[in-house]
């Protein structure tokens, strides 16, 4: 069970939350910029991410890191003495065949590196998501949000990308999830007419 403290926070933070989703639409609230707005939404994601990751278990990414940096393989053949060492080429082997059999075996390891990096960066650009704009849907490289009553659609293609039939704009790399997450924050407090307003005029 949680200290009575943490869940009080917990419930300030999602009250937060819902009181920055509505304030920020009201007469009083559009006369603040919305740069103070984004300062609001990072505090409140970091905060919520902070809980998140203390129930998860995590207290150190930076230790996480450099568990993960460490190769296992490489580490246990240098200290075992026992592990045998490349034998000389066999005059009767076929070395294209053995070539080709390890050409393969790094593709298929660079492959399955690169579907494990494409699954954290989703899965990382999810939990961002969810934490500001709660329920999300996700199909494939696509995620699909719902803000008041208008559905907008995040797409991966070397890029993220927020598209509609109507306008397709850039949100940034995989190098900085969360400055995705804060340009696709951003453009979603535009109105639809301004969004293809400005997309068409991009075109020109």
């Amino acid at each position: 069970m949680s200290d009575p403290s943490i869940e009080k926070y917990k419930s300030a933070l999602t009250n937060l939350g819902v009181a920055v989703k509505s304030a920020h639409k009201t007469k009083e609230g559009k006369q603040l910029s919305s740069d103070y707005w984004m300062d609001v939404i990072k505090m409140l994601k970091k905060a919520k991410l902070g809980i998140s990751m203390m129930e998860l278990g995590i207290d150190d990414e930076s230790e996480i890191s450099t568990t993960h940096d460490t190769s296992p393989d490489s580490e246990s053949n240098a200290d075992d003495p026992n592990t045998p060492s490349e034998s000389p080429p066999d005059a009767t082997d076929n070395s294209d065949k053995n070539t080709d059999s390890k050409l393969a075996a790094i593709g298929l390891k660079n492959e399955s590196h690169q579907n494990k990096q494409f699954y954290d960066t989703m899965n990382h650009l999810g939990i961002l998501l969810s934490e500001q704009f709660g329920e999300i849907k996700k199909d494939g490289a696509k995620y699909s949000v719902d803000i008041d009553s208008r559905k907008f659609t995040i797409k991966f293609d070397d890029k993220f990308f927020m598209v509609t039939e109507d306008y397709n704009f850039e949100l940034g790399g995989t190098e900085d999830i969360q400055k995705v997450v804060d340009t696709f924050t951003k453009l979603s407090l535009v109105s639809h007419e301004e969004l293809v307003s400005e997309y068409n005029k991009d075109l020109v």
